[in-house]
């Protein structure tokens, strides 16, 4: 910023305040760099009352119109935190978005969420269908981990460490909503749209799970209806198998009496054929 380098060429504006304060707005240039801008504050001022004081290296604001635009930049890449950006936008250290602790969204180009507390109400919605089931495509999607081909394309500014994601020539045949394309040909792949996915996944595999639990109650319940119904057939005939015992056992028990009544006869049978036979039997020497 203007006014910490001396060997730093200026041509702008510079003014000094209280207490060592000073307020430079100039262009600038250190031989090596261009500063089309250079805006610094530097220094501090006194505070009324022991309240707390602040400096702005650059405040900026605009009413009043159907657009206000505070700031415009345009061409070349933004850095916060670092003067060597990598893309339009690039940040070294944390972001903070919202207003307070239940909002804040990201969204891409189109609107779309990408991370944050985000629009969801109903109320802005038209249209709305339920996504159709994804779970066999999703599970033929590989997660791969990889490296990047960071030397022979230096202009992606790839990092050199151990990435993890999809092939997006894989995730198109699939789900080609998700895959498009960059301005140079390559194929890029929307990752917000994947936690929805995983979600509509969850819900196929709980209905699957509350199937099979179902099919699963109905056949232990045929199975207990089967089993009590054996178990029944087998009290039945086992109580007619005990009958049948009842019934040989007197059947033999009144064979076993006729069978002494008919010894009981054969023997009386013989004595009186016996008996008949000594009956009619001439007397001995009567016909001499």
């Amino acid at each position: 910023m203007g006014g910490r380098n001396p060997q730093l060429r200026r041509r702008g504006l510079s003014q000094r305040g209280p207490g060592g304060n000073k307020h430079d707005i100039n262009l600038t240039t250190d031989g090596v760099r261009k500063y089309g801008l250079n805006i610094g504050s530097t220094g501090n001022f006194p505070g009324g009352g022991g309240a707390s004081t602040v400096n702005y290296g650059l405040h900026s604001y605009v009413t009043g119109a159907d657009l206000n635009y505070p700031g415009v930049f345009m061409g070349g890449n933004v850095g916060i935190g670092t003067d060597t950006p990598l893309d339009p936008l690039q940040v070294l250290g944390n972001i903070r978005v919202g207003t307070s602790g239940t909002n804040g969204c990201v969204k891409r180009f189109d609107g779309t969420a990408i991370a944050g507390a985000c629009s969801s109400d109903a109320r802005l919605k038209t249209d709305v269908q339920p996504l159709q089931p994804v779970l066999n495509q999703l599970a033929q999607l590989t997660p791969v981990h990889f490296s990047w081909k960071a030397d022979e394309f230096p202009e992606m500014h790839f990092g050199r460490e151990r990435s993890y994601g999809l092939i997006a020539q894989e995730v198109e045949k699939l789900f080609p909503e998700m895959v498009g394309q960059d301005e140079r040909g390559y194929k890029t792949v929307d990752y917000t749209r994947l936690p929805l996915l995983l979600l509509q996944a969850v819900r196929e595999l709980k209905a699957e799970n509350e199937l099979l639990q179902q099919v699963d109650r109905e056949l232990k319940s045929e199975n207990t209806r089967l089993r009590e119904q054996m178990q029944s057939q087998l009290r039945a005939q086992a109580a007619e198998l005990e009958n049948l015992k009842a019934e040989l056992a007197e059947g033999r028990a009144v064979l076993r009496a006729v069978e002494r009544q008919l010894s009981a006869a054969g023997l009386a049978s013989r004595v009186q054929q016996a008996s008949d036979r000594r009956a009619a039997a001439p007397p001995a020497g009567g016909g001499r």
